[in-house]
């Protein structure tokens, strides 16, 4: 078993090791954009995206997540005839999909373009819709690699060379195309290249073939596509709101202080990756506390790394804003999200627990409940405060989403996910990033409180790094 933790552990580090390179490809994107755009434009470009982000999944048709089921189940090996047979059929059913789904988007452009009052998305919705196919026919050729165990140049070709090529495009339409149609040319390049290589390395058999599909596998898809509707949703709504009742310098600024934020979720992310297989080893062998105690270390690691970083955007906040433009109005929605991700930190994996525990149905039920409560505070205080609106409205959704499912958890499998020192730490620390936003606390000393009850962590729980250390190597 130790073997094989270490074999996902280091796979874990792979997929690490990519989100670190489409982080810092994607933060060069966001600089090459604002240089290209004014921040109106800017803004009307990622509500443009979100809206055609979530066109995508109607677009999928679910069938990205019946290619890993179906080709990973294939009595011959998913690369030899039969896996490109089904591979070429669920790519061009897809595409079938995404296309009609496309077309009714643009067909709908007078009608969004009305309900946001912003005329000029008709262009960016018109032009990044096409994103749709091309995202969709990725997404069936990275299960495919995956269900093969070309995990490797899954990640490359699906993460990597997408967002190294974005960065390269959008360099170009800077330098001699600097207009929003050379930006939209050069997203849908840095799209359609990656997969044309990608094609051209394994190419599959484009006609379509239904018969390969059972009914089963068109119900699984369906339930599958209105589960990750619902998840792209949550995710999304945010920007949408902000989209449809702000204006476009206000989403633009909203944009900015989220992605800058989120950065505090990269080490919760890369722990969970972690901790997946441990903790699942343990509820199949019904050793509750082992769980408890692991589910508890390691997300005390995850916050500590999360506070450093809390603490770099406190000091250094409004400078790093100000590398992407005019931003710098934006520091109190990015310490309010600053906060907001570091208590969803502090709760660890609770979502994914309850998925691996068996307890989805539970997950759908709070992910409904997070969505409606994170549409109506986005209704009500966007219009009167803007970006700090959305921000706090995610601050209170996500204190509310993962306070149930730790208490869901604790209902169903009797483990505590908090404690009162994970409290003491998660109130002090985003009470402090919450108030060095307003300008309440200055923000040197936000920064030494932060820093001072990361290290804290670290050497209360020296032990436990030290047996996390040992695993790896």
């Amino acid at each position: 078993m130790q073997k094989k933790l270490r074999i996902y552990i280091w796979g874990a580090g792979t997929g690490a090791i990519a989100e670190i390179i489409q982080k810092i490809t994607g933060f060069a994107s966001v600089w090459l954009l604002n240089q290209t755009l004014v921040k109106s434009q800017y803004g009307n470009y990622e509500f443009a995206l979100a809206l055609v982000s979530m066109a995508l999944i109607l677009g999928s048709g679910g069938l990205q997540n019946v290619a890993m089921y179906r080709l990973s189940r294939l009595k011959a090996p998913p690369e030899k005839l039969a896996g490109r047979e089904l591979a070429g059929s669920l790519l061009s059913l897809s595409l079938l999909i995404a296309a009609a789904i496309a077309l009714l988007l643009v067909a709908a452009l007078p009608i969004v373009t009305s309900i946001a009052g912003k005329p000029s998305l008709r262009f960016w919705i018109g032009g990044l819709v096409l994103l749709i196919p091309l995202r969709v026919a990725r997404g069936i050729y990275k299960n495919w690699y995956e269900a093969r165990q070309l995990v490797a140049e899954s990640i490359f070709y699906s993460k990597i060379a997408p967002t190294t090529a974005k960065v390269a495009f959008l360099s170009i339409s800077w330098m001699a195309w600097p207009t929003p149609l050379g930006v939209v040319v050069a997203i849908l390049f840095s799209e359609s290249c990656p997969l044309a290589a990608w094609y051209a390395k394994t190419p599959v058999n484009l006609f379509p073939r239904p018969r390969l599909l059972s009914w089963w596998d068109i119900k699984y898809a369906s339930k599958l596509m209105m589960t990750r509707s619902l998840s792209k949703t949550n995710k999304r709504a945010d920007i949408l709101m902000m989209g449809g009742l702000a204006t476009s310098a206000a989403t633009a600024e909203y944009v900015i202080a989220s992605k800058l934020s989120i950065i505090v979720l990269a080490s919760h992310k890369i722990m969970n990756k972690i901790l997946r297989p441990r903790i699942g080893k343990f509820i199949s062998d019904s050793e509750w506390l082992k769980a408890e105690t692991e589910y508890d270390k390691t997300r005390l690691i995850s916050l500590s790394f999360s506070l450093l970083y809390g603490a770099i955007v406190a000091y250094f906040g409004v400078f790093m804003l100000s590398i992407f433009g005019d931003y710098q109005s934006a520091y109190t929605a990015t310490m309010i999200l600053v906060a907001t991700y570091i208590i969803t930190v502090s709760f660890g994996m609770n979502g994914e627990y309850l998925n691996i525990a068996g307890y989805a149905s539970w997950s759908l039920i709070i992910a409904l409940l997070t969505l409606f409560i994170n549409i109506s505070l986005n209704y009500m205080l966007i219009p009167a405060l803007d970006e700090v609106g959305a921000s706090i409205a995610m601050l209170v959704s996500i204190i509310f989403t993962n306070s149930l499912c730790a208490a869901v958890v604790y209902k169903l499998d009797g483990i505590k996910v908090y404690s009162i020192d994970v409290l003491a730490y998660t109130l002090i620390s985003s009470s402090v990033a919450i108030l060095t936003g307003f300008g309440i606390m200055g923000n040197i000393l936000a920064s030494i409180i932060l820093i001072f009850i990361s290290a804290t962590i670290i050497l209360r729980n020296r032990l436990f790094v030290k047996r996390l250390v040992e695993t790896l190597v």
